[in-house]
């Protein structure tokens, strides 16, 4: 079995506090990020400057304390690891190296992530991302329709960042289905935001616009109806009783209004959160899938 080596790094600039990820057009036609073979007797570090440089003539900074390795089969009998960084620029003039990439873009991640060509490749894109918000954000939405999964999600940014969650569900019902008003709703939410960091779970359109003008990272659900449809069926059969709501609240059937409330969620939603992602430019992490959750769940979970 033949062994291959080769490094990189997601680089990454910060415009308007927010994170832009450089991709690259290769002149094969596919979309990738910088990385390339190990010559000689470099160090990954040595590989990954030396890379970056040659196909971008931008200087970094190496971050290695992010370490991620994609191992796969380019051709049989062979087994290639690809390591990659986190690097940051300090430096804007931008060469493209011609004989292999065709063009450099720097993208936000949920346009990097779509264009980016193999799956490989979206994986430590996704990874570096979560690096990069887990450390650096300290006040966090996590937004989208019921059953998408926000507060399966919720606790483990809050373990991953040590900052306090909040739950909307908990701040607005309370005894047997009873809940607060708007304003009264409204005014807790502004309390929780006097604090310097905080993670707020919860979408609850009344205060969405109030939440998303002052986070500095949004992660939104935008999955498919049935597949939120379907997180509510398991949470009724499977977990009744959640931390996010207060105990004396009990799902014991699907109600048909609120199960088209989640089939239209996202017809009649996203125009709106388009506009306020727009106005309030923030970090924005969009969870299109289930798939896509559990990889994130992963990575907070396991420290990778």
């Amino acid at each position: 079995m033949i062994k291959e080596k080769s490094c990189g790094a997601v680089v990454y600039k910060i415009i308007n506090n927010q994170y832009y990820f450089l991709i690259e057009k290769m002149k094969r036609g596919h979309f990738s990020i910088p990385k390339g073979h190990v010559e000689k007797e470099e160090t990954e570090l040595q590989t990954a400057y030396r890379e970056i440089k040659e196909e971008t003539n931008l200087d970094v900074i190496i971050d290695d304390s992010f370490r991620q390795v994609s191992t796969y089969s380019p051709y049989e009998g062979c087994l290639k690891d690809v390591v990659f960084f986190v690097a940051k620029t300090i430096s804007d003039d931008i060469v493209n190296q011609e004989c292999e990439v065709s063009d450099i873009y720097f993208y936000p991640f949920d346009k990097a992530y779509k264009i980016l060509t193999h799956q490989s490749d979206k994986e430590v894109l996704l990874k570096a991302y979560l690096y990069l918000l887990m450390n650096n954000s300290k006040r966090i939405i996590i937004i989208g329709s019921p059953g998408s999964g926000k507060s399966y999600l919720s606790p483990y940014i809050a373990n991953k960042t040590k900052i306090k969650l909040h739950h909307l569900d908990n701040m607005y019902w309370f005894g047997n289905w009873n809940h607060i008003s708007t304003q009264e709703l409204y005014d807790k939410v502004e309390e929780v935001m006097k604090d310097e960091k905080w993670i707020i779970d919860g979408h609850f359109a009344s205060t969405i616009e109030q939440r998303i003008s002052k986070a500095d990272t949004i992660i939104y659900f935008n999955l498919p109806g049935i597949t939120c449809v379907n997180g509510v069926k398991d949470r009724i059969k499977n977990h009744p009783i959640r931390d996010d709501m207060p105990s004396t609240c009990v799902e014991t059937e699907l109600d048909p209004v609120f199960e088209n409330c989640m089939l239209n969620f996202r017809k009649n939603n996203n125009y709106k959160l388009q506009k306020f992602f727009k106005q309030y430019p923030s970090n924005l992490l969009t969870i299109t899938s289930k798939k896509m959750l559990y990889t994130i769940v992963r990575y907070l979970k396991d420290g990778e």
